[in-house]
């Protein structure tokens, strides 16, 4: 009895109050990132740094092309507002079938990580002095099960 009222509570419940059970629990990888220097000038190179962990009990494998492909960035100011693309990002195919990229494939075992870093302003025009943040997403492939997973969200700080 103990069982199946803990069965409907888990299951039932949160479709009536239109939420869901979280599905990151349900997720192969887990990904987060940090920015190796939170402020920088104008002009200078910002780069965050990629961790892409297993989070199975078993091996996984991956396909990776370009960061700036594998990832999708997402930079914001301070209003809430995208930041500008590089003319590189616009330039960029990444869904092309003959993309100049590399091709690796990459085997994780359970609880591995695999850290990549991303040149966030070779993809975005930080020209103005102000606060952003930073998040990355990565879609998951069909064979794990598909969907996608978000990063936690970093600050960084350009100044003049």
């Amino acid at each position: 009895m103990r069982r199946d009222l803990r069965f409907v509570l888990v299951m039932i419940l949160p479709s009536l109050f239109g939420t869901s059970l979280p599905r990151a629990a349900n997720r192969p990888l887990a990904l987060s990132i940090s920015a190796p220097e939170q402020v920088v000038q104008i002009g200078s190179e910002l780069k965050i740094r990629t961790i892409l962990t297993n989070v199975t009990s078993h091996v996984i494998t991956l396909h990776d092309r370009i960061p700036a492909c594998d990832y999708r960035v997402q930079v914001l100011d301070d209003k809430g507002n995208l930041a500008p693309e590089t003319d590189y990002q616009r330039q960029l195919k990444c869904n092309a079938r003959f993309t100049e990229s590399r091709n690796v494939l990459v085997t994780l075992k359970p609880q591995e990580s695999r850290q990549e870093e991303i040149l966030i302003t070779r993809l975005f025009e930080l020209n103005s002095p102000g606060k952003y943040s930073v998040q990355v997403s990565r879609s998951i492939p069909t064979e794990l099960g598909g969907g996608s997973i978000k990063s936690n969200e970093i600050a960084v700080t350009v100044t003049p």
